[in-house]
């Protein structure tokens, strides 16, 4: 947006320094920021910085900042081949007055006479139509439609492991009333899954240790009085009674606990 400004501006008025009423500047040491969308659909505004110097004759008098606040109106605009001219409203604060200098309006920033376009008779801004396309899809993902926004995907994924897990930070958040239906649904299935999930998981593990704990070494019975040993030293079966050698039991536990 800037660099379009600045290209309109030298197009306007044949080079980036000029002097207004005492006061010079360069729009090449323009910069813009904080794109606000608080009022779009109507409205999209941002705000500038630029130093201006008075000087007389040789004589630096002043140096101050202008920062307006541009406002665009979205429905006051025209398109011409591949670009849109937008009405504006600049505001701003009370123009100073230094010895008898007057501050220039800030509308001199946004000329209406550029080379190749039409004389408009209020300040307007100038962007190519991709340009003015991108703002207002970056509105509309700020209103809860981010179809237009690259990596809306990502975002869409990352609010929702945000809402699975009760891990939201509130840097993405729903504005419409449908969007936070879908958002008050989708906690309420991950709350089941997750239980189901954690159901299933829970009786895998218990059925794992009682097929473990089944699972007894060849030759051994499982009694009353524990798991006995039925057969003797000798390679003869017993009948796991007291025929068979003192100590096998005994020696039946130490293999199950190995």
């Amino acid at each position: 947006m800037a660099s379009q400004i600045k290209e309109n501006f030298v197009d306007s008025y044949g080079d980036s320094v000029i002097e207004l009423d005492g006061w010079y500047f360069d729009i090449n040491e323009m910069s813009v920021h904080s794109l606000d969308l608080g009022n779009f659909p109507e409205t999209f505004a941002f705000r500038i910085h630029l130093s201006a110097y008075l000087i007389s004759g040789t004589e630096l008098l002043m140096t101050t900042s202008w920062t307006p606040t541009i406002s665009v109106l979205t429905s006051g605009r025209s398109r011409q081949a591949d670009w849109i001219f937008s009405q504006i409203e600049i505001q701003y604060r009370e123009p100073i007055i230094f010895d008898g200098f007057v501050e220039p309006d800030m509308s001199v920033l946004f000329p209406t006479d550029a080379a190749g376009s039409h004389k408009f008779y209020v300040p307007v801004l100038k962007l190519t139509l991709d340009t003015y396309n991108r703002i207002i899809a970056i509105g509309q993902g700020v209103r809860g439609f981010p179809e237009g926004v690259q990596g809306h995907w990502i975002r869409m994924f990352y609010l929702s492991a945000g809402i699975s897990t009760s891990n939201v930070f509130g840097d993405i958040a729903p504005l419409t009333t449908m969007a936070r239906g879908v958002v008050a649904l989708q906690t309420f299935i991950s709350l089941i899954l997750i239980s189901l999930f954690l159901a299933t998981l829970a009786d895998h593990i218990a059925h794992y240790r009682n097929t473990e704990n089944s699972t007894l070494p060849e030759g051994t019975r499982e009694g009353a009085e524990g798991t006995e040993l039925l057969y003797s030293e000798d390679g003869e079966t017993g009948d796991g009674g007291e025929h068979n050698i003192v100590g096998v039991r005994e020696r039946a536990y130490l293999r199950l606990k190995e």
